[in-house]
């Protein structure tokens, strides 16, 4: 699994290039100097555009006018569509609290920046596995176990690589940075409070592998 998700990684490099593109743009980080050396610093100075970010957020702020939609469709396969959809809302709804911004705002850059939207849904009981959870945490998490099973989250595109079978999913890496601390609490892991890692989340139809590099287990 973990030779699949390295190698998966190295076969996005090319749209990982086109996505920090789309980043430097939105940051307005994407300046280039002028390569003639004959020309004298003073002589010129560099203004980023602010174009292409105004229109990312104005699209954003439209977006974020609406809300998500959840429609299931009752068959003979699925019943009491009303109630999945309902119960699907009530996770959602209970995922947003105490967010510094809402999941659909989230999205809905996502969406207009990258052109796509992933989103990771992870069970409260498996959160509360760690046996090393601050008190006041295990509390709030008990708390929100009662209303909702899950709690979701955005994955940053740049961070997120999927890899695709004729007509399902078959695997999902999720690579990010994390500071120790925050690995700590998440994992219950031994780090250094203020190194940053790399961690990678592997989710399968069998299996979800989680490792650091640079932690042994």
């Amino acid at each position: 699994i973990k030779k699949n998700a390295r190698n998966l990684i190295s076969r996005f490099s090319t749209r990982d290039a086109m996505l920090k593109r789309y980043r430097d743009i939105y940051f307005m980080d994407n300046i280039e100097k002028p390569r003639n050396s004959e020309i004298d610093e003073g002589d010129w100075k560099l203004t980023p555009s602010p174009s292409g970010r105004n229109e990312v957020v104005g699209m954003q702020r439209l977006l974020n006018t609406s809300e998500f939609h959840i429609t299931i469709k009752d068959d003979d396969e699925v019943k009491k569509a009303d109630e999945i959809e309902e119960g699907l809302k009530a996770v959602l709804r209970v995922s947003g609290e105490g967010r510094r911004s809402r999941i659909e705002s989230d999205a809905a850059l996502s969406a207009v920046l990258y052109g796509s939207v992933t989103v990771y849904a992870e069970s409260i009981g498996d959160l509360l596995e760690v046996k090393t959870i601050k008190k006041h945490k295990r509390d709030h998490l008990e708390k929100k176990r009662k209303r909702s099973p899950f709690l979701l989250r955005m994955i940053n595109t740049e961070e997120s690589y999927p890899e695709w079978d004729e007509d399902m999913m078959i695997s999902h890496t999720w690579r990010y940075k994390i500071r120790g601390t925050n690995l700590t609490a998440r994992w219950g892991v031994p780090t250094k409070d203020t190194n940053e890692y790399t961690v990678y989340d592997v989710f399968t139809p069998e299996f979800h592998v989680v490792w650091a590099d640079g932690l042994q287990g």
